[in-house]
């Protein structure tokens, strides 16, 4: 890892950055908030409306927080599951939409750098939509008295890392299904729905616990969560934090040696023009 690294990476945030906000549109920056302000609003109705703000003994105790508060941290987590799947899982498949697949593949550049400086403009943009739907929870009436950055930066950094990993996984398998949008939402739908978004995994039936094991963002909103407590300290996850330390080795393990993969066979067999 050199100056070269960090350049490629730079380069190519400046890159992504000045492309987005060239085309940048009001309708589809608004749009970025229809589901998580759906699933927001609807939390708030049921359990102000029909729940008679009241939830079950089992809620209070496997979540951190009160139900809407689990809601909308749930949510506003979740943002960065775009900058992860679909901003960094179709770089590639991009690339070779637009045709620069091949001087991509034919220059010494560091292909990690490449994708961490495309991940780095999703994650901005999910970092806005954050602060955005936090700010819709203040008016919802969560609480973040209590919120301890020094488990809560930490945490996040965690669940980006092993996001970023899993983002990997995803480009080597949109750009050898030649699949745009189909691969990603189903994963996105599966994450929404066995991470804990909206109900604590312990709640789930035993076969969705298991599947829940295998998300980093179940660890993730676990010590985001957490970290809303007070009297909270990082050694209290530390199971947390060494399954998202595990989980992202393996996914960026994976991603690094699949693209690698990938292109020895496009090169190979002479397929750069034509993948």
């Amino acid at each position: 890892m050199n100056f070269y690294f960090f350049r490629v990476i730079f380069s190519t945030a400046k890159y992504n950055f000045i492309g987005f906000y060239r085309v940048f549109q009001a309708i589809s920056f608004a749009l970025r908030f229809f589901m998580p302000l759906l699933s927001i609003f609807t939390a708030w109705i049921l359990y102000n409306k029909v729940f008679n703000g009241q939830v079950s003994s089992e809620f209070g105790q496997f979540a951190y927080t009160d139900y809407l508060t689990f809601v909308i941290m749930g949510n506003a987590v979740f943002v960065y599951i775009y900058a992860g799947v679909f901003v960094t899982g179709r770089v590639m498949f991009f690339a070779r939409m637009q045709g620069v697949l091949d001087p991509l593949f034919l220059t010494p550049m560091s292909r990690v750098g490449y994708m961490l400086g495309a991940i780095t403009m999703g994650m901005l943009n999910a970092s806005i939509d954050f602060l955005v739907l936090l700010g819709v929870g203040i008016v919802f009436g969560i609480d973040l008295t209590s919120l301890n950055f020094a488990v809560f930066f930490p945490g996040l950094a965690m669940t980006l890392l092993s996001l970023f990993g899993l983002g990997l996984v995803m480009n080597g398998i949109t750009l050898t299904l030649r699949d745009q949008v189909n691969t990603a939402n189903f994963l996105q739908a599966l994450l929404y729905a066995f991470s804990g978004v909206v109900v604590p995994i312990e709640m789930m039936p035993a076969w969705a616990q298991a599947v829940s094991r295998v998300s980093p963002l179940t660890y993730g909103l676990r010590i985001v969560r957490g970290s809303l407590q007070s009297g909270v300290t990082l050694s209290d996850f530390t199971h947390e934090f060494l399954a998202l330390l595990v989980i992202s080795i393996i996914l960026m393990s994976l991603g690094v040696l699949f693209l690698r993969a990938i292109e020895k066979n496009l090169k190979k067999n002479a397929k750069l023009a034509v993948f």
